[in-house]
């Protein structure tokens, strides 16, 4: 996987629209993500889609390039002592600050991917609330459509409710459904997500 112009273009649009920075090893690792979504656009491999891309400049097809290869590994209260000190010092004393008279409280996870940690800063603020009826809203975007639709669903598999999350939590905020489980109506109706692009809006 050592063609320059296709690399180079692999490069060029993951820095344009993610702003996430490839040099040309970890471009080429990245590349090799993209062999099903070559399949599914019936290229003979890797290097014809992008070579396509690059020479039909197809936003759409473009995009799916750079959903294809950013990491997506997000998990449920990741760096658990970071969370700790959110849940119990930084949430509760930002909520006071903030007070009851001041409109919605809104929270932004930038790069949101599955929507672990969108759902995460809900937990932990409706511990850090404890009752208040203070308006609450957190915001997660992030440049993966397909991600935001599954985030939005509030959909996990076992796997990924076993990263992180305590059995308290799993218990409280969530509802079993067949083999998966999912963020309870209660805790969903504090978050809203949408497709954005970090690299694009520090341009504006």
């Amino acid at each position: 996987m050592k063609t320059a112009p296709e690399i180079a273009f692999l490069c060029e649009i993951v820095g344009a629209q993610a702003g996430h920075a490839l040099g040309p090893e970890a471009a080429n690792a990245a590349a090799q993500k993209l062999a099903p979504l070559a399949r599914r656009e019936a290229m003979g491999d890797v290097l014809e889609l992008l070579r396509f891309a690059r020479t039909q400049n197809d936003p759409a097809l473009i995009s799916a390039i750079v959903e294809a290869v950013l990491p997506q590994d997000t998990r449920f209260f990741r760096e658990r002592a970071l969370w700790k000190s959110l849940r119990n010092d930084v949430l509760p004393a930002a909520f006071k600050a903030h007070g009851l008279d001041k409109g919605v409280f809104r929270i932004w996870s930038a790069g949101c991917g599955f929507g672990q940690e969108v759902y995460s800063f809900a937990m932990a603020s409706a511990d850090a609330l404890d009752g208040s009826p203070m308006p609450l809203e957190i915001v997660g975007t992030d440049i993966s459509e397909r991600a935001v639709e599954r985030a939005r669903s509030g959909m996990y598999t076992h796997f990924e409710v076993q990263r992180g999350l305590p059995i308290r939590l799993l218990l409280k905020h969530f509802e079993r459904d067949n083999d998966h489980w999912r963020v309870d109506n209660s805790t969903r109706k504090r978050t809203r997500f949408a497709r954005h692009s970090l690299e694009l809006s520090t341009r504006q």
